[in-house]
């Protein structure tokens, strides 16, 4: 399954970057005190996601199986890649709306009601991987269902939270309306963290190649280091999205100082999980051991923490300059 998805999350950076910039954007207008106006720019985004979630998956099926050699699927590896990949990619809207969502939670002044669906979500992946693959056998198909369910499911809660019981974010039709100035505005904020994350993606595309020669052992072993790396990267999304919406609010509010000093703090908050990581590299260089990737999956994680601990904290402070840049 890890050989294909750094693909998939490839292809979902248009939802990141609809979703920073937009929930950028339409901070920004609450700040001004232009609550339409917001409405409709958030009408506008979620629409603009879902066609723009049915054009990539279209893409993405058409080029899954050459992706997919291209990053050396052997022929007993390929089958399973193309399902899960193909399950996964037919339902790449819900994907690309769950982070619009969580995005707009922020803007919506509730983060703890995101962490709460994130979590619900994580669970009931969890709960549906053990009934589908353990209970009724369905394999990598059911591991791709529960993946789908649990992103329609987080889908469905902010869709739901913010038509009811959101007065200032809802969607309407009759507030549609297609404005390609805005459209461009969104762009421009949430391209740089949209490259940022697909150059990323890409990184881990050739590296995803890389570990493929070594076989399915080596696969397996860096499939349970990407998954530890992935639960490390929430608090960085976190912070990251919070910096965009709140630099948003308070410059259309026009109070440049208090991004300012956001900013500061931001940067202070960062450089402070950077220093935990690289204790903790420390640490594992000297008392971790030796690496035998190809022995046990334990000695490949424990060899990859340090690693990853380093580029985290250091993407980290890039992401948080980006995001308020």
């Amino acid at each position: 399954l890890n050989l294909i998805y750094p693909y998939l999350q490839m292809l979902g950076c248009l939802g990141f970057m609809i979703g920073t910039g937009g929930s950028a954007l339409v901070a920004m207008t609450l700040g001004m005190g232009d609550e339409k106006r917001a409405n409709r720019l958030f009408s506008m985004l979620v629409v603009a996601t879902a066609v723009l979630g049915v054009l990539f998956s279209a893409f993405g099926l058409a080029l899954l199986e050459p992706v997919a050699l291209l990053l050396g699927a052997t022929p007993e590896l390929l089958p399973s890649c193309l399902l899960y990949g193909r399950i996964l990619l037919t339902f790449q809207t819900a994907f690309m709306l769950q982070y619009l969502f969580q995005s707009f939670f922020i803007a919506a002044e509730k983060p703890k009601l995101g962490l709460k669906v994130t979590v619900a979500a994580g669970l009931t992946n969890m709960a549906l991987d053990a009934l589908f693959i353990a209970v009724f056998n369905w394999g990598v198909a059911g591991a791709a269902i529960a993946t789908v369910l649990s992103q329609i499911a987080s889908c469905v809660i902010g869709f739901a939270y913010m038509h009811r019981r959101y007065a200032l974010l809802r969607f309407s039709l009759r507030e549609l309306r297609m404005d390609l100035k805005t459209a461009g505005r969104i762009l421009q904020v949430g391209a740089p963290m949209a490259i940022q994350q697909s150059i990323v993606s890409c990184g881990f595309l050739f590296l995803q190649r890389l570990v493929n020669y070594y076989g399915e052992s080596m696969i397996a072993s860096y499939t349970v280091a990407s998954r530890m790396e992935n639960i490390l990267m929430i608090p960085i999304i976190g912070i990251q999205n919070t910096m965009a919406t709140f630099a948003g609010q308070n410059m259309g509010a026009q109070r440049p100082d208090r991004v300012s000093k956001g900013l500061g703090q931001g940067v202070l908050v960062s450089l402070g999980m950077t220093l935990i990581f690289l204790i903790c590299a420390v640490l594992a260089m000297f008392t971790g051991k030796k690496m035998n990737p190809l022995r046990t999956v334990y000695d490949a994680v424990n060899s990859a923490l340090p690693v990853m601990g380093i580029l985290m904290g250091v993407g980290m402070f890039i992401q948080i300059m980006t995001a308020t840049g």
